[in-house]
């Protein structure tokens, strides 16, 4: 299962009593888990905090808490009601250097899901351009690469993923079918319509909706 089984709310009462303290901004896997991203199960329920701290100020040292310190421009910083969290794009873009290259594809695809997207392929290409040079790019630019928008669950992308591994054409996403006179029939998750097939898999949990999002609030 890659879907985050953290529990947000308890995680934004770790942070408040850390960040309240510091002024540090709740990045990295923290900041996905409260946006709601699908994650590997090895990472989902971490008992450490991931926080940054810009220029001028000292990385946190706090028992159970991973410290980071690096320039945030002020569009990437999210303030809610408790806590400030890096936006939905520059966590993407921090995990590039913690995911492996098909997890970053997944959770990239979560950001220009088909329902309640994050960001769109424009705002994502418009990101990265201002990147180049910076750690994780080129991790960053390979998973662009792979990343499509409008799908619906990580396991979507998991599966058309693994046919492109094993040598297979691209499948499309969501593709309105039709019969012979003209009536709609279904959108299958993935489908090659030349060869007439359609591939729906279903997923145990789909990745958080935007009622899961918990910044900003």
């Amino acid at each position: 299962m890659r879907d985050t089984a953290a529990t947000p709310d308890s995680l934004l009462k770790r942070v408040h009593a850390v960040t309240a303290v510091t002024g540090a901004i709740v990045s990295h896997l923290s900041a996905a888990v409260l946006w709601g991203f699908p994650l590997p199960q090895a990472l989902e329920n971490l008992a450490v905090i991931h926080l940054t701290s810009r220029p001028g100020h000292r990385a946190v040292r706090h028992k159970n808490v991973v410290g980071h310190q690096q320039a945030l421009e002020p569009e990437e910083i999210v303030t809610g009601a408790r806590v400030s969290c890096t936006s939905p794009l520059r966590t993407w873009f921090d995990l590039a250097g913690i995911l492996g290259l098909d997890d970053l594809v997944i959770a990239g695809d979560f950001l220009l899901r088909r329902r309640n997207p994050l960001t769109t392929i424009h705002g994502l290409d418009a990101f990265l351009a201002g990147k180049q040079g910076r750690a994780g790019y080129r991790r960053a630019m390979q998973a662009r690469s792979l990343m499509r928008a409008d799908t619906d669950s990580p396991k979507e992308t998991e599966l058309r993923l693994l046919l492109i591994r094993h040598g297979l054409p691209e499948p499309r996403i969501n593709v309105p079918m039709f019969d012979e006179t003209g009536g709609w029939i279904q959108d299958p998750d993935l489908a090659y319509e030349e060869e007439k097939i359609a591939i729906r898999r279903r997923a145990s949990r789909q990745s958080g909706p935007a009622s899961q999002r918990h910044l900003p609030g």
